[in-house]
């Protein structure tokens, strides 16, 4: 990352960092020090939230979030 910022100044680099429900506060960890680290640099750290896709809920095996937790997270995270 610091490579490609340093020699493509121009260039978004953008970083996702999937999240579920067991390492949301990881992410705004990492993005925090991320941007920090980083912070004259076109750097983008957005989530990407681990859902369960089919309606018997088995899709992911990890501890994903429903359509009404993205909700509820998505207006706290806007609200930041």
């Amino acid at each position: 990352m610091k490579k490609i910022l340093k020699d493509l100044p121009n260039t978004l680099l953008a970083i996702r960092v999937n999240i579920e429900k067991s390492n949301m506060q990881d992410y705004y960890d990492l993005r925090s020090e991320l941007q920090n680290k980083f912070a004259n640099s076109k750097l983008d750290v957005h989530p990407g939230i681990l859902r369960i896709d089919n309606e018997d809920g088995t899709a992911l095996a990890c501890n994903v979030f429903n359509a009404d937790e993205i909700n509820e997270w998505n207006f706290e995270e806007n609200k930041k």
